[in-house]
């Protein structure tokens, strides 16, 4: 097992200990429709969709400019080679170098995401507190309600920086779900 294995071993033994000292009461949610899940979690998306939109336009303000040259570069080395044969090399070096800066500004973009989905899901939009059952919460220990809502803002915050997109296969995939044991349970 790798160094990261051991951590997220750890991590998972240090959070059953607190968990198992805590011995928090169970978490009653209300009782809902899949068009009231897809209503709640539709403000979630469109948030994810700001943060993704509002970080294209800082990265495209911020990068695009090199990666328009190396787009130039990659077009102009398939132009000369498609005039010379030897010229094979400098298209292959021109898109490994595009697709290096792509991979760059990816492993900027996501990290990005998520510190903006947190930041957002700490302000107060949040996901899992939507669904509960806030009468049966507020009779929860504190701590209990205290760790409830660090879980929401990690979760939400990591569900936003995923974007727009992941949140609406989401809420698709749940609402599938629902519809599909309603007719069920009725037949």
């Amino acid at each position: 097992m790798n160094k990261s294995g051991y951590v997220l071993v750890a991590v998972a033994l240090a959070g059953i200990l607190v968990l198992y000292s805590l011995n928090p009461a169970l978490i009653r949610f209300k009782n809902f429709s899949s068009s009231e899940f897809a209503q709640q979690l539709t403000p979630l998306m469109l948030v994810a969709l700001f943060i993704e939109r509002g970080l294209e336009v800082f990265l495209k303000v911020w990068r695009g400019a090199k990666q328009a040259e190396l787009d130039h570069n990659v077009e102009k080395a398939k132009t000369a080679a498609a005039a010379d044969a030897s010229m094979q090399g400098e298209v292959h070096d021109a898109e490994d170098a595009l697709r290096g800066y792509k991979s760059t500004t990816q492993k900027i973009a996501l990290p990005a995401a998520l510190v903006l989905g947190l930041l957002i899901s700490t302000l107060g939009i949040r996901g899992l507190g939507a669904f509960l059952d806030w009468d049966a919460f507020a009779k929860l220990p504190h701590s209990q309600q205290s760790w409830f809502t660090v879980m929401d803002v990690l979760l939400t915050g990591a569900l936003l920086g995923g974007g727009s997109d992941f949140v609406h296969q989401f809420i698709t995939t749940f609402t599938d779900l629902m519809d599909a044991t309603s007719k069920k349970a009725k037949a």
